[in-house]
């Protein structure tokens, strides 16, 4: 889901336990950067999320179609094998690609099935 705002962390002896980070901004820019390794963490969940979003805006049946599949898995509940399926389904019928293993799903993965599990059980506390 990464877009030309990725960047890469090398270390450096001079930032200490900090990491240099090379950026290239939205506008093509190159920038460097010394960030802490949980700077470096929510910068890469923030890119991949901008990058997720304009996906969606892109192709806004992404969104229906995910949450046709978390209406037709939720009800047998939300373990971790049934969002596994889920998360299958929505790579298998979409342009989202979410790995087939949870343990290598990125936290903007989780936040995204955690976030149709929210809508959908919302949806039926409604009715």
């Amino acid at each position: 889901m990464y877009d030309k705002s990725d960047f890469a962390a090398r270390p450096s002896p001079a930032a200490g336990k900090r990491a240099i980070v090379s950026i290239i901004d939205t506008a093509g820019h190159y920038k460097e950067h010394a960030m802490s390794s949980s700077e470096i963490q929510k910068t890469r969940v923030i890119n991949e999320l901008r990058g997720f979003i304009k996906k969606l805006l892109q192709d806004p049946r992404i969104l229906e179609q995910s949450m046709e599949v978390a209406r037709r898995h939720l009800p047998e509940g939300s373990s971790q094998e049934i969002m596994a399926r889920i998360a299958n389904e929505i790579s298998d019928t979409t342009s989202v690609h979410i790995p087939e293993d949870p343990a290598e799903h990125t936290e903007a993965d989780k936040l995204f099935l955690e976030l149709l599990r929210e809508v959908v059980n919302e949806e039926q506390a409604l009715y």
